[in-house]
């Protein structure tokens, strides 16, 4: 590792941004830095939180929160004359960020290019071969590689590409070994890690000026993030988080950190908005209430939301104590409240996976509008395996019965590491297009890269805006929306799904194109099975492999020292508490 400095080394992570390569014209030159809805690049900020531990000098660069072209986005990194470049991206992403990591590597030929995230967690071989010059591609979670490599630490480099080499083998990669050394398979972070570590919020490491989110009674507000736990336990087929295990936060440890978020907006005279990143806050009552309770008990002056499963607030503790429980969330500040409907289609429903079934949604969003919940969201999917219009409309009246205020719905875009992807690639009630070879294609909104057995590609593109366009002119969500801004929200971004709704909705009916979907059904009698790629890698593989090589449990404590132990550096060190809980896999 002789291309790094003898003294503190100095590290590039970088986001690209990501709103205009999924929603394309929807964003684009529309909103300026910090007029737009962005949340904190929470992955970003815990890397760069291990390597500040271990010593080292950490900026992120966010195209996202900043509107930087990726030409703009290297040029902003090339500035900083870094030793390492860490690059991020999802699958729409990948072309911004493949452009960003060649480029640096062409101006600055001894910098050192990382790709990490998602696209390169599940298919890294793809990046190793694509990417020109591309140094090292980091699977799963990056903290404990990049500080490899940023600390030159040869033997955990060695370790970390033979997990990786194994991890290959595993989900039958032809010829791994082609890649050994370049791609990295490092320890997850235990709860002794997730404790002790602070995502970095502060100059000049980040700056937080931008991130910005839709307070339904106020507005466009400053915001954080945060995670009480890392992982999912459930198995729905359409996720790449499925079946990853459970690492958990203390309860004192969410309030500590919480704490700190509040005293930052407190100073700056602002009531700020946090949105809890975990799949399913609410998964323990037990777990949710302790946090809950702590939040009115410590008088923290936050708005939040969360995201969570409809079985964990409409339960068999009964609608009592639901009722107190959903009264105790509002109290403590929550104002957002999601769930992942998906589909309003029991058949589809049963299918996915998910273990929530359709009465479930309608009690726990009859409990919140008892309870007067400030906003009841719910996100769709359309697309699914064997979808059909029927089973659309379906959802869409499900939407209107259950009354939402707000509604996200994403075409089904089968995302490398899902099951779904699976079922896409060898024809089982779902198809990929032949542009779904470009992953700039798989935008999931706008734009369909499946088709099922009854539904072309423009068909579901045609249901993705008539869903939209139905749901948000519904009465009940005009009705939020006119309530909200009566009450001081005068946010443009805030209002703009209803506006957009209203146009797309008189634009199909003044073209005759509201009720005449595409009605002839695709051709897949040519279809070839396997055609894109049989190997792809699944967080749950990710995990097995770590419980081979780590003997990772229900139990599992640090196996090595942490690198701030082994180089003396203690800066933002933090004790974790006494009664922290360890780290659950559960597959």
């Amino acid at each position: 590792m002789n291309r790094l400095r003898a003294s503190k080394t100095k590290v590039v992570l970088a986001r690209p941004e990501y709103s205009v390569a999924v929603y394309r014209s929807s964003y684009k030159g529309r909103f300026q830095p910090g007029m737009k809805q962005v949340e904190p690049p929470m992955a970003l900020m815990q890397i760069g939180a291990a390597l500040v531990e271990a010593g080292h000098d950490v900026r992120i660069i966010d195209g996202e929160a900043e509107n930087l072209t990726a030409d703009a986005l290297v040029d902003r990194i090339c500035a900083e004359a870094p030793d390492i470049v860490g690059v991020t991206g999802t699958t729409p992403e990948y072309w911004a960020s493949k452009r960003i990591a060649e480029e640096v590597k062409r101006r600055l030929p001894h910098t050192i290019t990382v790709m990490g995230g998602a696209h390169a967690t599940h298919v890294p071989w793809e990046l190793a071969d694509e990417i020109e010059g591309v140094d090292y591609v980091v699977v799963y979670e990056g903290e404990q590689a990049m500080t490899a490599i940023a600390s030159g630490a040869t033997e955990r480099l060695r370790e970390y590409s033979n997990n990786a080499q194994r991890l290959m083998h595993r989900v039958g990669v032809e010829e791994p070994e082609r890649h050994a050394g370049r791609i990295l398979l490092g320890q997850s972070q235990n709860t002794a890690d997730l404790e002790r570590l602070r995502a970095l919020r502060d100059l000049p490491h980040i700056d937080m000026r931008y991130y910005k989110y839709a307070d339904p009674e106020i507005g466009l507000v400053s915001t954080e993030s945060i995670e009480t736990a890392r992982g999912c336990p459930y198995g729905c087929t359409f996720c790449s988080s499925a079946n990853s295990g459970l690492g958990l936060r203390s309860v004192e440890s969410v309030l500590d950190e919480l704490t700190e978020i509040d005293g930052r907006f407190r100073a700056r005279g602002e009531r700020g908005f946090v949105v809890f990143l975990d799949d399913t806050l609410t998964f323990s009552r037990q777990r949710a209430v302790e946090l809950f309770e702590g939040i009115l008990r410590r008088n923290l002056k936050l708005h939040y939301k969360a995201f969570t499963r409809a079985n964990t607030v409409a339960t068999r503790h009964g609608l009592k104590d639901d009722i107190a429980f959903a009264r105790l969330m509002k109290r403590a500040g929550s104002v957002t409240i999601s769930f992942g409907i998906e589909t309003g289609s029991e058949r589809i429903n049963d299918a996915m996976n998910k273990g929530v079934t359709l009465d479930d949604y309608r009690n726990a969003y009859a409990i919140l509008d008892k309870v007067d919940f400030e906003e009841r969201r719910g996100s769709f999917i359309i697309g699914h395996p064997y979808e059909t219009a029927s089973t659309i409309r379906e959802s869409i009246a499900f939407a209107k019965e259950l009354r939402l205020h707000r509604v996200g719905v994403n075409i089904m875009t089968p995302y490398p590491g899902t099951r779904v992807y699976d079922d896409a690639r060898i024809g089982r009630g779902l198809y990929f297009e032949p542009g779904a070879r470009d992953y700039a294609q798989y935008r999931r909104w706008g734009n369909s890269v499946v088709s099922t057995e009854e539904l072309t590609a423009e068909a579901l593109q045609y249901w993705h805006k008539r869903f939209l366009a139905e749901v948000y002119t519904s009465g009940n969500v005009l009705r939020h929306s006119v309530r909200e801004f009566a009450r001081g929200n005068r946010s443009r971004f805030y209002h703009r799904p209803v506006f957009q709704a209203a146009r797309d909705r008189l634009t199909m009916k003044f073209s005759n194109k509201w009720n005449t979907s595409e009605t002839s059904k695709p051709d897949h009698s040519g279809y070839v099975p396997d055609a894109w790629g049989r190997s792809h890698i699944t967080k749950t593989d990710c995990m097995a492999v770590l419980r081979e090589v780590y003997n990772v449990g229900p139990s599992r404590k640090p196996s090595k020292k942490t690198f701030a132990e082994e180089t003396g550096h203690n800066s933002r060190r933090r004790t974790p508490s006494t009664d922290a809980t360890p780290l659950l896999v559960l597959s």
